[in-house]
């Protein structure tokens, strides 16, 4: 059988009878859309906070890379020792932290340290939540599954960066 836009938007609207299934689906634009709030701001405030040259945004990206890398295999073993639930959760709640208090930090050097910590806890968020999601589903419905939530979490990156970049110009 052929896919067409048709078919996929019946597969989702199927998915989004559950509430469990439009809560991970709200969650993941919200994670998506407050990274990338985050990230398409913080290169110009760096600038202009901290004199950053493009160089070191480029290193600034490289280090969050490495953090993802070294933690996505960790976080996906602590989600099946403490839970995948509990591992999204926390992880949200202590990027929360992160990103509030970014403004504070009183040097660039800080700034790497911070984003480190932060990349690694979006791994540690990431991970579990992937594995959560494709638990949710029986294997007829896993694609149409992991493609709901992957395009939710553009949906939410995307408006993030559009807020943030709103933002900029406003403020």
């Amino acid at each position: 059988s052929t896919l067409t836009v048709r078919k996929a938007l019946e597969h989702y609207r199927f998915l989004l009878r559950r509430r469990d299934i439009q809560a991970t689906s709200v969650a993941a634009v919200t994670m998506m859309l407050s990274v990338s709030a985050f990230i398409a701001y913080e290169p110009t405030w760096l600038e202009a906070r901290f004199g950053a040259t493009p160089h070191q945004g480029a290193s600034w990206f490289s280090v969050g890379g490495i953090a993802n890398a070294v933690m996505g295999p960790p976080a996906g073993w602590l989600s099946d020792r403490l839970g995948r639930k509990t591992m999204v959760v926390v992880s949200s709640a202590v990027l929360a932290v992160f990103f509030l208090v970014t403004p504070w930090m009183p040097s660039f050097e800080w700034i790497y340290l911070l984003f480190f910590l932060q990349m690694s806890f979006v791994a540690m968020r990431i991970s579990p939540l992937n594995a959560w999601l494709t638990a949710m589903v029986d294997s007829t419905h896993r694609g149409s599954m992991m493609s709901l939530t992957m395009a939710a979490s553009q949906a939410g990156f995307a408006i993030g960066a559009a807020v943030a970049g709103w933002t900029y110009v406003v403020g």
